[in-house]
């Protein structure tokens, strides 16, 4: 039989399989949320990761500042004041990463410094001018791209009319609770003579401050309780209007060069990540460091802050790195100035002074070296 001539069986109800328009959009919903779900957890991952690198460079600082304290007996120094090559000018300049360099394994870096000087002369520009990894937090905004300066606006007496580029860092050292900077210094050599400079110096209770140069055995409070460096986010300045100005923006580009003493410093004065608890205040604050077009500001230019969330690294004279939250235990301050109560400054002496019975704070005694405070281990 010829088979073709048998008809075949088509079922009458085939069609083809499909999404409904409902079902399409309940899966498109679903996967919305799913997103939504994942892109915090890979933001908190990045965070992370970013994180352990800055725990990283800071353990490197540590490293290198005991590496320091081992060959030179003390530990680094920050801006020490000292006769510029430029005649008739001085600087506290040379910051305390300057002279680690060799133990960061930048020695070609250290090989360019003209020591004969200061930081500011126009012999260091190649020094200056080099940006360290070691230094930059990756949380912290920009930190890594250069700032554009005209070079006569950085060097002292030089007539130079190129744009040269200045490095910042993410890392300070830490003065203590406090932190002056006496002016003029005592140089009589030079034609400078301040009496109450030495002692101005001697009050600082940290380790890394002006004219520093701290042996291990000072550090009667533990290596294990005393800070030496700490975080401090440029990007916080970035964009932000003075109050009572009209519009006038702080030149964050002149801060946290990693190269000049008076900008690789902070101090525990104000409480970490001060631009979420302290409104800027009208006054220049206590120790008068309102300077560079920032008077208001100085709570946050010269605290410990980060863009990490709810705290900060700081490395420990021992050499380990602990984050320590923005909620530590710190000293009361004035709601309206943003200054610690209790707490006084001389302009003429350059000194502070506090009130008997003051109650010191748990993040201000990390950051003395002596001041003979017991804090527990569970307190932060």
């Amino acid at each position: 039989m010829d088979r073709s001539l048998i008809p075949s069986i088509v079922p009458a109800n085939k069609h083809r399989n499909g999404f409904t328009l409902i079902e399409l959009l309940v899966v498109i919903a679903i996967i919305a949320v799913l997103i939504a779900l994942l892109l915090p957890a890979v933001q908190a991952a990045r965070e992370a990761a970013r994180r352990i690198q800055c725990v990283n460079n800071m353990k490197q600082l540590g490293l290198a500042a005991n590496n320091y304290h081992d060959v030179q007996g003390t530990f680094p120094p920050n801006g020490q004041w000292r006769a510029c090559i430029t005649p008739g000018v001085l600087s506290n300049g040379y910051g305390t990463f300057y002279s680690i360099l060799p133990y960061m394994e930048q020695s070609a870096i250290a090989n360019t410094l003209n020591l004969g000087g200061c930081a500011l002369d126009i012999q260091n520009k190649s020094a200056m001018t080099n940006g360290l990894n070691a230094l930059w937090c990756p949380s912290d905004g920009e930190i890594s791209v250069p700032v554009p300066k005209a070079a006569n606006t950085v060097f002292y007496s030089y007539g130079g009319t190129e744009t040269i580029n200045i490095y910042k860092s993410s890392y300070a050292g830490m003065t203590g609770a406090w932190m002056t900077s006496p002016n003029p210094p005592n140089l009589p050599q030079y034609g400078y003579t301040n009496p109450y400079y030495a002692a101005a110096v001697n009050s600082m209770q940290g380790l890394i401050h002006i004219e520093s140069s701290h042996r291990m055995a000072e550090i009667t409070d533990g290596t294990s309780n005393t800070i030496i460096y700490g975080e401090r986010s440029n990007s916080i300045l970035k964009n932000v209007v003075i109050p009572g100005t009209g519009g006038l923006i702080v030149d964050s580009t002149n801060w946290d060069w990693w190269h000049t003493g008076l900008r690789t410093q902070v101090t525990s004065m104000w409480p970490i990540n001060p631009q979420k608890k302290l409104t800027p205040a009208n006054t220049p604050g206590l120790q008068g460091l309102g300077v560079f077009g920032a008077p208001t500001y100085v709570q946050w230019i010269w605290s410990s802050s980060s863009n990490h969330p709810s705290g900060a690294n700081f490395t420990f004279c021992d050499g380990s790195v602990r984050f320590l939250k923005d909620t530590i235990n710190s000293w009361a301050f004035d709601p309206k100035s943003g200054d610690p109560v209790g707490v006084t400054y001389s302009p003429s002496t350059y000194q502070y002074s506090m009130v008997p019975g003051l109650q010191v704070g748990v993040y201000q005694a990390l950051t003395t070296r002596a001041g003979g405070e017991v804090i527990s281990a569970d307190s932060y």
